[in-house]
């Protein structure tokens, strides 16, 4: 008897960057991956609204929303509201940053832009407890 894959409940995510092209190549990366995503937002009360009617597993961040890091306190509160795991993604390198990062949203991942597919597959398997190689074997199966 075979044992059912840890994706057989398909998990859902939610995609808050105001960049387009950035959130679609996300979306498609996620969904190869076997991810539903139920939507993409641009902005923090886009990813509010969306976050408590969707009730996203993980949240994909951009840290920088409408002209500010404004990412990083929207993360924090759908941590804290909504329970969700959050991987930001982010083109900042910097240490203050980074460090704002961690001391707010503890145990967040971070993602550097431009994002490479086999970084979203660790991330996304780490903060949502699913061996890479499940994931690893649902990605080479859509794309082959």
């Amino acid at each position: 008897m075979t044992q059912p894959s840890p994706l057989s409940h398909r998990r859902r995510a939610l995609i808050v960057d105001d960049d387009f092209s950035i959130a679609m190549g996300l979306k498609a990366a996620l969904q190869a991956l076997g991810f539903d995503v139920c939507d993409l937002a641009t902005n923090r009360q886009e990813a509010f609204r969306l976050a408590m009617s969707d009730q996203p597993d993980v949240v994909l961040m951009d840290v920088c929303l409408a002209g500010g890091r404004k990412g990083i306190e929207a993360a924090r509160w759908l941590r804290e509201v909504c329970e969700v795991r959050i991987i930001f993604v982010t083109e900042y390198r910097d240490r203050d940053t980074l460090e704002r990062i961690h001391k707010q949203v503890q145990g967040a991942s971070v993602l550097h832009k431009p994002v490479s597919r086999q970084n979203l597959l660790r991330a996304v398997a780490e903060v949502s407890k699913v061996h890479t190689a499940d994931l690893t074997h649902r990605y080479v199966s859509t794309t082959v």
